[in-house]
């Protein structure tokens, strides 16, 4: 399987939400120099923007699926009422997703049963695909701003699981992540991946989460890099699935 099962007006939108990641990283980068509650809010509303054309994918492609596929098969009358009913579902648990009575579900599981159980085995609940409660919550909230906390920690006070304690040779923070590896060198300004924090000084590092709904918390630099290519694989089988 590949990108190319996306239909394109789909894949518009995915590349959209993709364009993100780079604003983020670099406001958070600009707020590392010049700390200001405009860059914060600034990252919110990206990632509110980056959720809502996720979300707008998804959607679309569940609309595609009932014009292309329920609408043939149901009356005019029956599909009036379905075609403002027919978000991608997703539900927190599972039993509020086999309750659901959204009529294009319903019909889905009565003619695709194989679409279905896909649909079911995507949903938040589901370990590999807990990020996508996150983008229901920002999706919906963009009409607010969505918090971004910022954490400073003191680089002598960090523990790093299985690496030894970094050390600063000049410009540079040196990690020795584990006695088999060679030390990986980080030139300061820098966003190491692997712990999703900006290094600021020889001392301060920074951390940003995000606070969606008081609950959840995740960093939104590497949250806005992966979330995209998940919504596109998960689409690509979708689509697959014919």
């Amino acid at each position: 399987m590949n990108a190319s099962a996306i239909p394109d007006h789909i894949q518009v939108k995915l590349d959209h939400a993709q364009a993100f990641h780079l604003r983020i990283k670099e406001t958070c980068l600009t707020h590392i120099d010049a700390p200001s509650d405009k860059h914060l809010k600034r990252i919110s509303v990206y990632m509110g923007e980056m959720s809502q054309a996720i979300r707008s994918a998804l959607n679309n492609t569940m609309w595609d699926f009932c014009e292309t596929k329920i609408k043939p098969a149901v009356s005019q009358g029956e599909y009036n009422k379905i075609r403002w009913s027919h978000d991608f579902p997703l539900e927190s648990e599972n039993l509020r997703f086999v309750q659901s009575k959204t009529r294009a579900l319903r019909n889905i599981a009565q003619g695709y049963p194989a679409i279905y159980q896909f649909l079911e085995s995507v949903q938040p609940y589901h370990k590999d695909y807990e990020f996508l409660a996150s983008i229901r919550v920002l999706s919906n909230d963009t009409s607010h701003t969505i918090p971004v906390q910022v954490r400073h920690d003191d680089i002598r006070q960090m523990l790093f699981p299985g690496a030894s304690a970094p050390s600063i040779r000049g410009n540079e923070v040196v990690v020795q992540w584990s006695p088999e590896q060679p030390a990986t060198s980080y030139t300061i300004p820098a966003y190491v991946d692997k712990l999703t924090m900006y290094i600021a000084t020889d001392r301060t590092w920074h951390i940003f989460l995000m606070s969606t709904d008081g609950r959840t918390h995740f960093s939104p630099t590497p949250f806005s890099k992966m979330a995209p290519s998940r919504v596109s694989n998960l689409l690509t089988d979708f689509y697959a699935l014919g």
